[in-house]
């Protein structure tokens, strides 16, 4: 658990974030960490938009347009739920670690320590105080809301959620990126193949707004969204590492090769998660709007 103390230190890094966003020392560049893709990540902000109240959507549409404003851009909503992922600098190194968090696990027995200090469920506890103090601005909260919508998505990939110790890897496999896999169409590792959904998303097309929309409510409408009224994060963390270790992990072949089998559980298994995602952003803003600890100024 975080405490208090270490989220007050975070709110001056936190806004040290934003001030060198506002003065642009961040570079754009081609999508250095990924959890899903791109098309995923749109997805899911869109079956989430489609499933805010109106008081709940204007005043996440508020905030996005203020953030957006600071950086003198006109991202679309669903658009932004991608800009996590195209930010890099040196600097910002440890805020890489918010896109997930290693829950470590090991067969053979080997020793393991748990997760480190930062990660995507302490950027969640980072932005929910963010979000509630009244003191912020409303584009810190749009930086906040736009950091919530991406790695909420990343904790329901499953490979975000784990890492596999043993004593031949005892700093770890980091999330199946070093479990590598023969030349194939989908990804070169298990990380990598997770992220891809199997190649479920791997078709070369352009996907428009009204595409992103149409193929949210076709999603929905096979397994509608159920309202939380109590969003919890370390929750959709730990199914998610369940899924992990029992799929991801679990099903693999015994030559540690993804075969047909396999790949059709992972397509399943990742737009299941989506649609999860894309629910859980849902209810955990329209649970944040609706609680009495967040003031609107």
């Amino acid at each position: 658990m975080v405490t208090v103390r270490q989220l007050e230190r975070s709110v001056r890094t936190w806004r040290q974030l934003v001030t060198w966003l506002h003065v642009g020392v961040l570079l754009l560049l081609a999508n250095p960490l990924w959890a899903w893709n791109a098309l995923g990540h749109r997805l899911i902000a869109q079956i989430a938009l489609d499933h805010l109240n109106p008081q709940t959507k204007a005043l996440v549409y508020r905030y996005h347009r203020a953030f957006n404003a600071s950086l003198r851009r006109r991202d679309s909503w669903v658009m932004s739920a991608v800009w996590l992922d195209r930010l890099y600098q040196r600097e910002l190194a440890p805020w890489r670690a918010m896109h997930y968090i290693d829950y470590a696990f090991s067969e053979d027995g080997a020793a393991y320590s748990p997760p480190q200090k930062i990660n995507a469920l302490w950027a969640m506890e980072l932005i929910r105080k963010i979000l509630d103090d009244p003191l912020a601005s409303d584009a810190e909260k749009g930086l906040a809301l736009r950091m919530a919508m991406h790695i909420i998505g990343d904790l329901h990939q499953p490979l975000h959620t784990i890492t596999k110790i043993s004593a031949r890897e005892p700093e770890g496999d980091r999330g199946g990126n070093r479990v590598k896999f023969k030349r194939n169409s989908i990804a070169p590792n298990l990380h990598a193949y997770w992220d891809r959904a199997g190649g479920f998303w791997m078709k070369h097309k352009h996907y428009s707004a009204r595409d992103i929309q149409l193929l949210a409510k076709k999603m929905s409408r096979k397994a509608p969204c159920v309202f939380e009224y109590n969003p919890s994060p370390v929750l959709w963390a730990q199914e998610s590492h369940r899924l992990a270790r029992q799929m991801a992990y679990g099903s693999l072949p015994d030559h540690q090769q993804p075969d047909r089998a396999y790949q059709t559980m992972v397509r399943l298994t990742s737009r299941h998660q989506m649609l999860q995602a894309g629910c859980h952003l849902s209810s955990w803003l329209n649970v944040w709007v609706a609680t009495p600890t967040h003031q609107v100024p």
